[in-house]
């Protein structure tokens, strides 16, 4: 009997330390996945800001481009100014700005097409300081106007 209640001692201290360890061990399971989330929610936040990196890149690369471009448009329209400074309205309404940007344009104030203009200056950036007459009213008008709306006179020898 002596045997008997031992054992059943011994066997209920196997049983405590089992269970223990079984305490033990989903505890370890459940701080590993806490921590495998946390890694992978790191991972995930790191992946969208590289992404969004990314794209605001690719976003600067498109818009140098286009500077790019317009300042080779705006480097050809010199070129092709720069043999005269007489032109011609060529689109049906050309409108005045009141400085060489295009959000400064004038709604009111354009001329139409046929109506020649004396370039005074150029800007960088495609617009031309022009001068018109208008002869039924003996008056001249001045201001910037983009030179794409234009196109030079060149008279032949």
């Amino acid at each position: 009997m002596k045997n008997t209640f031992l054992f059943l001692i011994a066997l209920g201290l196997c049983c405590a330390c089992s269970d223990g360890q079984n305490k033990l061990e989903t505890e370890l399971e459940a701080k590993l996945k806490q921590e495998a989330a946390a890694a992978s929610d790191k991972l995930e936040a790191e992946r969208n800001r590289l992404e969004e990196e990314r794209l605001a890149l690719k976003a600067e690369r498109e818009a140098a481009q286009i500077q790019k471009e317009k300042d080779e448009e705006n480097a050809r329209l010199q070129d092709q100014f720069s043999q005269s400074d007489l032109a011609m309205v060529n689109k049906s309404r050309a409108y005045f700005h009141s400085e060489p940007r295009a959000e400064t344009i004038y709604n009111r104030k354009f001329l139409i097409r046929g109506n020649e203009i004396r370039i005074i200056r150029m800007s960088s950036n495609g617009f031309g300081y022009v001068e018109y007459y208008n002869e039924e009213n003996d008056k001249y008008t001045k201001g910037w106007l983009d030179l794409h709306d234009l196109v030079p006179i060149e008279y032949g020898c």
